[in-house]
């Protein structure tokens, strides 16, 4: 759906942007708003020894689904014991999550990883 404004020359945020997240635009310029938003959850729990994570370390009886390649996705948050990492401390691969410390998250945290898609 595309919505036009008013040709007003007030200024507006665009949250779906694929430019840079600050970027103001004029009224009169069209906003694009997703048709759909998808969030789906990975979860698994620290041994407190791994720092790798695959398909095969998830949780069924959460309804967890698999690592998705970035590709696939609009964006990929990960919790640890419910507290939101900087993506700079874990990389996502199709089936894989690694964190990039030296030490793993205490036995029995709780690892979610987060996928959104916007259509």
């Amino acid at each position: 759906m595309n919505i036009k404004a008013n040709s007003s020359k007030s200024k507006l945020y665009s949250p779906f942007s694929k430019t840079k997240s600050n970027e103001i635009i004029e009224k009169n310029e069209q906003i694009s708003i997703p048709k759909k938003i998808s969030n789906e959850l990975y979860y698994t729990i620290s041994d407190g020894i791994q720092v790798i994570y695959t398909n095969e370390d998830k949780i069924d009886s959460y309804q967890s689904v698999n690592i998705y390649s970035p590709d696939r996705v609009s964006y990929i948050n990960l919790f640890i014991n419910g507290l939101l990492q900087p993506s700079n401390s874990y990389k996502v691969e199709e089936g894989k999550l690694s964190l990039l410390t030296n030490v793993s998250p205490r036995r029995g945290t709780l690892i979610i990883l987060q996928f959104i898609t916007l259509w």
